[in-house]
């Protein structure tokens, strides 16, 4: 094993893609993929991380490697980065309800969160030194919030999953910043919205039919956004996974803290800005606020008009930090989202 770290060490000088470091990650992760089924495979040290896109979940991974320095698995549900998952055809933000049965995926899944499945794009954020004498394995989602329910229905965690979900309008107003999302410029409007053609689309009819047709990009993103908080309005929400805010993370909230193990932590900590934030701002509410002087009036108006839709009231456009009683209660009510759940 120090062999081939060693290994390693000289080929990623050449670039971490380079056909030489590849092979040497590939042969690497193999032997840790054998490893990997031994140590994980009860999924008792896995640790989830999920979330909309732009909501800080790469943060709270950092700090995670901070405390607890475990082997990182990173976004194994992207297109083209996980040759099992993308094999089972299904959709770029999959849903499956809670009860859902097939050993096929249920197998796949459990691969990608023992990480039995490897290849170095999942884990190019790690040190892989030592890594096979990790004591924890996290996964990191943004594609996996409407997941999260079967996901804790399916497996058996010691470790509650995190769900992190942040102000609609600073998530909206990160995404229209960021190059990601360029693909914004090649969308035709108006549009109706209508859900990929995949596993269980058809429990979107509800939501199909309530959405207006979507106008502008505020008005698409705010639709994703909204999908993405489905967590928080399922019956077991913080109670099978803790449901957070960015705005309590980032201000160092000791009771989210406690929850989510990381209480310890000194709180210079949480200064930090993650590698995939666009600026660095230190001054925490200048951090909350700021979407604030991004958007106009008339994109906060577009993007609650769509929120509205699905009658959820966790945050509020004059208001940066969330409503304490509906995220962490377990009982909250949209009667889209239940239909999501229930229809046959």
């Amino acid at each position: 094993m120090i062999l081939l770290e060693k290994l390693i060490s000289l080929t990623s000088s050449l670039g971490y893609y380079h056909i030489a470091n590849v092979a040497a990650l590939k042969f690497y992760l193999n032997f840790l993929s054998i490893k990997n089924k031994s140590k994980f495979s009860d999924l008792s040290k896995t640790i989830i991380i999920t979330g909309s896109p732009r909501s800080g979940t790469t943060w709270l991974v950092e700090l995670y490697q901070k405390y607890l320095d475990p082997f990182y698995i990173h976004e194994p549900l992207f297109k083209g980065r996980t040759q099992q998952w993308d094999q089972l055809n299904l959709g770029w933000e999959q849903f499956f309800p809670d009860d859902f049965q097939n050993e096929t995926i249920k197998k796949v899944m459990k691969d990608l969160l023992s990480g039995v499945i490897l290849n170095p794009a999942l884990v190019q954020h790690n040190k892989l030194k030592q890594s096979d004498r990790k004591q924890f394995l996290m996964t990191k989602f943004v594609r996996g919030n409407l997941l999260l329910p079967w996901l804790t229905a399916s497996f058996p965690f010691v470790i509650k999953p995190v769900y992190v979900i942040r102000h609609p309008c600073a998530v909206i107003s990160s995404m229209l910043k960021h190059e990601a999302w360029n693909y914004r410029h090649q969308i035709s409007f108006p549009l109706k919205w209508k859900p990929e053609q995949t596993l269980f689309s058809n429990r979107f009819h509800s939501i199909v039919t309530a959405l207006p047709a979507l106008h502008t990009v505020e008005e698409l993103f705010a639709l994703q956004w909204c999908l993405n908080a489905y967590p928080v309005y399922h019956s077991r929400n913080n109670q099978d996974w803790h449901s957070v805010a960015y705005e309590d993370l980032i201000q160092s909230d000791t009771e989210t803290l406690r929850k989510i193990g990381l209480s310890s932590l000194p709180e210079e900590a949480f200064n930090k800005a993650s590698f995939s934030a666009l600026d660095h701002n230190q001054n925490v509410h200048k951090q909350i606020s700021k979407w604030k002087q991004a958007l106009t009036h008339e994109q906060i108006e577009r993007i609650f008009r769509i929120i509205r839709v699905f009658n959820i009231k966790l945050y509020q456009k004059n208001n940066e930090y969330p409503d304490k009683k509906i995220l962490l209660a377990s009982n909250n009510y949209s009667q889209l989202f239940r239909s999501l759940s229930f229809n046959s």
